[in-house]
């Protein structure tokens, strides 16, 4: 019995390194090249994902900048979220470049958001557009940019010694205002 055993984790270790080599061999895309070719895995997944060219890189000299003293709360809450995720620290700032926002991940709270049914107190929907050279995060509530932040984080992707984002236009929000739980009451704990 004990032959068997040994043999079957000696089989097992062969057909992992025989896995390797031909995963090796054949060439297995990389991280950035499956977010090319698929829509961003988020979760939940978002309503709306548009694919444009390129990526956006955000490294450690990335800047967070908001558009009002509103945004601001929301920009930190992203700046903590990152560095946790990431270990980059990024400065948070509300001075906007010209052109506006070029090479930052921008926090703008809008009045309207075409396409994006707006939920009374409760709205929660919000649009993330990635480009090359930045990023912007628009909603019309700080629920919406706190959420809009979330999504934000599930798609980076680990490059070199930073993150890339691929570029495309993300639009989400709620299906209902509120939001709940429902307890599984029929199972038992004892």
């Amino acid at each position: 019995m004990l032959l068997a055993r040994t043999a079957n984790k000696e089989l097992r270790a062969l057909v992992y390194v025989v896995a390797t080599i031909l995963a090796t061999a054949l060439g297995s895309p990389s991280m950035a090249e499956l977010n090319e070719s698929h829509p961003p895995l988020a979760t939940p997944r978002p309503k709306q994902w548009e694919q444009t060219a390129g990526r956006f890189a955000l490294g450690p000299t990335t800047p967070i900048r908001a558009s009002r003293a509103d945004a601001r709360t929301e920009g930190r809450l992203l700046a903590e979220l990152l560095a946790t995720a990431t270990g980059l620290n990024l400065a948070l700032t509300d001075a906007m470049p010209e052109p506006v926002g070029v090479g930052a991940v921008n926090l703008s709270l809008v009045s309207e958001l075409a396409g994006i049914p707006a939920m009374g107190e409760k709205d929660e929907g919000y649009r993330i557009r990635i480009a090359p050279d930045g990023v912007w995060l628009e909603a019309r509530t700080s629920a919406g940019l706190y959420y809009a932040g979330q999504t934000l984080v599930d798609l980076l992707v680990p490059e070199g010694e930073g993150y890339s984002l691929p570029a495309g236009t993300l639009s989400d929000w709620p299906d209902f205002t509120w939001r709940g739980l429902w307890p599984a009451s029929g199972s038992r704990s004892w």
